[in-house]
């Protein structure tokens, strides 16, 4: 199963194609998460670039360090155990 569908079990997800959204990579794809149902901004985003074994997320607000890399297993892992929510303030 493709890491956005997967992503979308547990969030809302937005795909943006290319590097032209954010700083990135030619063919970089952006798989952004949202809450559900809060669409105003999102918790991060994931820059998928092709032929890259690993994920690296980019973090707004969500408990997920900036930077960090994930392999889409990983990824999937952490999404099932809702680690990219935000700590309740």
């Amino acid at each position: 199963m493709k890491l956005e569908t997967y992503l979308g079990r547990f969030y809302d997800v937005n795909v943006r194609e290319g590097c032209d959204v954010f700083e990135g990579e030619p063919g970089q794809r952006n798989i952004e998460i949202y809450e559900r149902g809060e669409d105003c901004e999102c918790i991060g985003w994931f820059a998928v670039v092709p032929g890259r074994a690993q994920v690296e997320w980019r973090n707004v607000y969500g408990k997920v360090a900036p930077g960090t890399m994930f392999t889409e297993a990983e990824a999937k892992a952490a999404a099932k155990a809702h680690a990219f929510y935000p700590v309740a303030a």
